[in-house]
């Protein structure tokens, strides 16, 4: 009888990973990462490109942008979060990776993507531990705040695809299965655009009172999670990890801004910097005379496209688009965008089931 029962167990193993590799057999798990974006689609995404021209563009400075997160997975007696640890730097990339994953079916803007505010006062309220995210100079970005509508001709093409999309805004928000969500993502990568701009609030601040400070960002290149340009802080301890000035800096800018009911107290003990002159050249839309990409869309405007790349792979971890002036001054022989990713010895298995990662 025990023998029968081990027996019916092993059948019932065997069962079961025949079917996971049937599963994975119709490639509805795979990454894209081993596409390019077709030249079928060559057509409807030029058409595509030159409609949304106007909202092309890309930064003249190094822009800094926030992201509050949950760390309830430490004990605050007995703090564990380093700058730029890991937990925090994987779950940059695995949410920036899942807007390109075709077989999850999430909804909102690009799916479960990884947001990120204009100044650190504004969405406080959703989470205890903080990033800071340099969008570096010449980083090319998609401007949605002031939506674009399609004209029908587009529209007819899109439909001819599956796509019922009416304006940018609305393929955003269709489910990572939809013909949308994969149009649009296509887009952004030919592109090369490395983070989405869209309509959300934001702090205020005598040193930012343009109405263009409001907005948000979703941040579409994974290279984006490298210790380069993402540093993930704690705010409630102070590691001798040699980040202090930036803390500081941090802290002054956030006590610049309008304080609510939800604001948290960053690092008592630190002292404060981060000038007005640092708020208007740095953080976005609040200089907008001086940085026309700061400025609103002008829809009736014409503009010149940049070269779309219809050989562009479909980021994974070791397959990067390039983001902005700085991010090829590393060794020639290593690739230049890989980042943390190939520098991680091992990947916790959790991540590596969400990311389908080899």
């Amino acid at each position: 009888m025990k023998m029968f029962h081990v027996l019916l167990i092993f059948l019932q193993v065997a069962l079961n990973g025949t079917q996971a590799r049937a599963g994975d057999s119709d490639g509805s798990s795979d990454y894209l990462s081993a596409q390019v974006v077709g030249k079928s689609q060559e057509q409807l995404l030029r058409k595509l490109a030159e409609e949304l021209s106007p909202a092309i563009k890309e930064f003249s400075r190094d822009v800094y942008v926030y992201h509050w997160g949950d760390c309830d997975y430490q004990n605050k007696n007995t703090p564990a979060f380093d700058a730029n640890d890991e937990f925090a730097l994987e779950s940059v990339q695995r949410l920036i990776l899942w807007t390109y994953r075709k077989d999850k079916n999430q909804g909102g803007n690009m799916g479960t993507s990884y947001y990120a505010s204009t100044d650190p006062v504004a969405t406080q309220h959703y989470g205890d531990c903080l990033t800071e995210t340099r969008l570096p100079r010449k980083a090319r970005f998609l401007d949605d705040r002031r939506h674009i509508l399609f004209s029908q001709e587009l529209r007819a093409q899109l439909q001819s695809a599956g796509c019922y999309a009416y304006a940018l805004t609305s393929m955003f928000t269709t489910q990572n299965s939809d013909p949308c969500h994969q149009i649009v993502t296509s887009l952004l990568l030919v592109l090369r655009i490395s983070a989405v701009a869209y309509p959300y609030g934001a702090a205020h601040s005598g040193s930012c009172e343009a109405a263009e400070h409001q907005g948000a960002f979703i941040l579409v290149n994974p290279t984006l999670a490298d210790q380069k340009y993402t540093k993930a802080f704690s705010v409630f301890h102070v590691p001798n990890d040699g980040q202090n000035e930036t803390r500081s800096r941090i802290k002054g800018v956030a006590e610049s801004f309008t304080r609510s009911w939800f604001d948290t107290l960053l690092w008592p003990d630190l002292p404060t910097s981060g000038s007005e002159e640092w708020i208007k050249d740095h953080l976005f839309g609040c200089n907008p005379d001086k940085y026309p990409e700061d400025k609103h869309v002008d829809p009736k405007a014409t503009k010149a496209l940049p070269d779309l790349d219809f050989a562009a792979k479909i980021p994974t971890w070791g397959v990067l688009p390039p983001i902005g002036d700085d991010c090829c001054n590393t060794i020639e022989s290593s690739q230049p965008q890989d980042g943390i990713i190939r520098g991680r010895a091992a990947v916790d298995p959790v991540i590596q089931a969400l990311l389908n990662s080899p």
